[in-house]
Formats: C-alpha cells, structure tokens, sequence
C-alpha cells in the first residue's frame, strides 16, 4: 500500500485589521457593525403640497452620552420620492444638505427591496438635537410618512 502523502497545514488567515474613523472611533472592519444606540423620529405634522422646507420633526440624542452617528436610515411613503430633505445638527452643522431627495437616502417604507442605512461618520453630542427638514413637490406629507432612524456607538472616553 502506497502512502498518500499529506500537504502542510495552511495557516488561517488572520484576523481583520483595526481601522481608525476621523473622528478617533476604532471600528473593526467587518460586513456589520453593532450599535449601542439607535434613535428615531417621524413627521409629527402634515406638510402641503409645493411647499419649501418646513421643520418636520427633530431627534434628540437624550441618552446622556456623547455619540458617534455611523449609519442613517430614511423610509417614506409611497408618492414621495421626490419630496426633499435636510438634516442640520442643532449648532447649524449640516449633515444633508441641498435639494437632496428622499429617495437618494432612503427607501418606501413599503419597497421590495431595500437597503441598509447610509454610512456617515459624525458626532452628535449629550442632549444635542438633529432637526429634520422636508420639502413637497406634487404630493402632500402626512403624519407618520416619514421616518429617520440614527444608528450611534458611545463615544469612547479615550475618544473625548
């Protein structure tokens, strides 16, 4: 009987590297990350049609702890794709800007396929308040057609 004969062990590869965000948060490179926070608002009032931006609601960051805001998550009502949308960090730091369009941020609540939130990397500090703007077009806003979801990790101490 003939010996077979055996290969060297391949070594397993190693682990992912640690990658370091601007604003000094280690995030593993990974396909997902986890969330410590995640925090929400929808539209608490009706907006007309061809109406300019009105403040529709606000989200506030009352967890006590300073933030980092890795992911949002915009979801709509059918009809109002083309409505627009700004989010202004209250102290007037612009996070969406311009006539951006919900649906190049989010997707219909109701849609077949959707995608997961948008990656954004900024801070959102202890009992500070993003303020949600939309605009309409050719179809009104309702109450609850918008929502806005913000996926946050605390911010480290050594971070601070």
């Amino acid at each position: 009987m003939q010996k077979q004969q055996t290969r060297p062990r391949q070594q397993r590869p190693a682990l992912p590297a640690q990658q370091v965000q601007p604003a000094g948060l280690v995030v593993p490179k990974t396909s997902r990350l986890y969330y410590d926070f995640i925090l929400g608002g929808e539209n608490e009032l009706s907006i007309p049609v061809n109406n300019d931006l009105v403040e529709a609601f606000s989200i506030k960051n009352n967890t006590g702890f300073d933030l980092f805001v890795l992911g949002i998550q915009t979801r709509f009502s059918d009809g109002l794709e083309d409505c627009i949308i700004n989010l202004i960090q209250v102290g007037d730091k612009t996070i969406v800007d311009g006539r951006t369009q919900l649906t190049q941020i989010g997707n219909r609540i109701k849609a077949d396929v959707s995608r997961d939130e948008l990656p954004v990397n900024f801070p959102l500090s202890a009992n500070a308040t993003v303020r949600i703007k939309l605009a309409t077009k050719n179809v009104a806003i309702t109450t609850g057609d918008v929502s806005v979801t913000l996926f946050c990790r605390k911010v480290p101490k050594s971070a601070r």
